[in-house]
């Protein structure tokens, strides 16, 4: 099968200044793919091939992937082609050991790359962020969290000039204490990316459209929805629950295939409603196996990019 280019740094581009255009529709995706198990039904190398039929089914324009280990990222570039990927950093080591039977150990921690369509969009710019008092500083943590906890970021450029997108990939805890920090953290961190690059820009132009993929590992996204969003005068929706009652309200299935019972832990969150597009339908089970012990949750916006 073919691998796609491991990006780590951006190429050359232009946000230009093109005049108003409407952005063609956009698929944007996020898949908690479960890469440590190296033994049993759930190992790594018996799901490959199911994950990439998945996502080459969905054909995502951008997509987030959740715990991809250091050591599987080829394999990552190769789930997505001809997406191109981008790493980013991995979240760094455990505060204490977080593995569990049979599993892969962690000791450098995870990465949440983000996958585009080359063809459709310009890499602008990326970085990253750590959920902590200290979000600059790499591995850095949250009290009492039991695993550091990262943002990674990426601004893309329509090819067409028709508009821009901020995506955010994350994965964040469980423990419900976590919740109100991790939003306050990333919600001050998109407040000062908007800032600056409207600064460069010299406050010209529209906010481009953000977009953040997650495995939120919560049944609510509250903290998000009500903190104010950077020049939008409204907090981000959960795009999914937002296009009820034909959306994947569920995208935990603990390995069970469940479609509509159990947790929802996967968001989009947008500026503005997404749709649902129906591929949480998709069947991509062989056997008793599942790709992953979460859905893969794929939303539509024929929103305004510019």
């Amino acid at each position: 099968m073919p691998m796609s280019r491991l990006q780590s740094r951006p190429p050359s581009s232009s946000l230009g200044t093109a005049p108003h255009q409407l952005m063609a529709l956009l698929r944007i995706a996020t898949f908690n793919v479960a890469c440590a198990y190296l033994f049993g039904p759930c190992a790594w190398s018996e799901r490959q091939l199911m994950l990439r039929r998945l996502i080459e089914t969905a054909q995502p324009d951008v997509l987030g992937l959740q715990e991809i280990l250091p050591s599987r990222l080829a394999d990552a570039a190769n789930l997505v082609a001809p997406l191109t990927l981008v790493p980013g950093p991995s979240t760094g080591p455990t505060r204490w050991f977080a593995g569990a039977a049979g599993s892969e150990g962690n000791p450098g921690g995870e990465h949440l790359p983000i996958a585009y369509r080359a063809d459709r969009f310009d890499l602008h710019d990326t970085g990253w962020l750590w959920i902590s008092a200290t979000p600059d500083r790499p591995g850095s943590m949250l009290p009492l969290a039991r695993t550091p906890f990262l943002v990674h970021w990426a601004r893309l450029a329509a090819r067409d000039l028709s508009g821009r997108l901020l995506v955010m990939n994350a994965t964040f805890g469980h423990t419900p204490w976590h919740h109100a920090p991790t939003a306050q953290v990333v919600n001050a961190q998109l407040s000062a990316l908007e800032a600056a690059r409207f600064k460069r820009a010299g406050a010209q132009g529209n906010a481009p459209s953000v977009f953040r993929v997650r495995d939120f590992n919560a049944m609510t996204t509250s903290e998000f929805e009500q903190s104010p969003d950077v020049l939008s005068g409204a907090g981000p929706m959960d795009s999914a629950m937002s296009a009820a009652p034909a959306a994947p309200f569920v995208t935990y299935q603990w390995g069970r295939g469940a479609t509509r019972s159990g947790l929802t832990l996967d968001y989009v969150l947008a500026r503005k409603p997404l749709h649902p597009t129906g591929d949480e339908g998709i069947d991509a089970r062989h056997g008793g196996l599942n790709p992953s012990d979460h859905h893969l949750l794929v939303l539509e916006s024929d929103q305004d990019g510019a």
